[in-house]
């Protein structure tokens, strides 16, 4: 795909990437991971056969961190129920999927409980949820948005032993 242009020749960004996983298949044996957006049912189809599965940070499920001011603020595509929607389609498609939140952006320990229980439905609903991931965020100069910056250390060990309780 590198001599190509990828305006002349692909149609859409997902052709461009399956074929590029297919290419690091054939020629390394590794099975790629797809971490590429938002997706819908065609493009979750179509690059479920280039990978061995794919993924989407959810981040958090509060919709309060997209309003003026926030960290999502003026960005779309960090839309919980759109994240989730993703989630959903790919549970629906049978493709092993990776999800997780980002700490430390403003969101309360209630919103990340309401993040995993949101990924836990979805995985007991369909099953194919195979790893959590849970980030830390590091702010770095300059960012338009502040947030008080909290040490997570504290209550993420009681959230670390939940999610191994809960997801297994």
């Amino acid at each position: 795909p590198r001599s190509r242009g990828l305006g002349d020749v692909y149609k859409r960004q997902i052709s461009y990437l399956a074929e590029c996983a297919q290419l690091v298949f054939e020629k390394s044996g590794l099975l790629p991971h797809m971490n590429p957006g938002l997706l819908n049912r065609t493009d979750i189809l179509t690059l479920r056969d280039a990978s061995i599965s794919q993924g989407i940070m959810l981040e958090s499920i509060s919709e309060k961190l997209s309003q003026k001011g926030g960290p999502h603020y003026g960005s779309p595509d960090k839309n919980p129920i759109r994240r989730l929607e993703t989630i959903r389609l790919a549970g629906e498609e049978n493709v092993a999927f990776t999800s997780g939140l980002l700490i430390g952006i403003g969101e309360t320990r209630r919103d990340r409980i309401a993040s995993l229980f949101a990924l836990l439905e979805l995985h007991r609903k369909f099953g194919h949820v195979q790893e959590i991931i849970i980030q830390n965020f590091r702010q770095h100069p300059p960012l338009e948005w502040r947030i008080t910056l909290r040490r997570p250390q504290k209550n993420c060990c009681g959230q670390l032993q939940w999610q191994d309780f809960y997801l297994g």
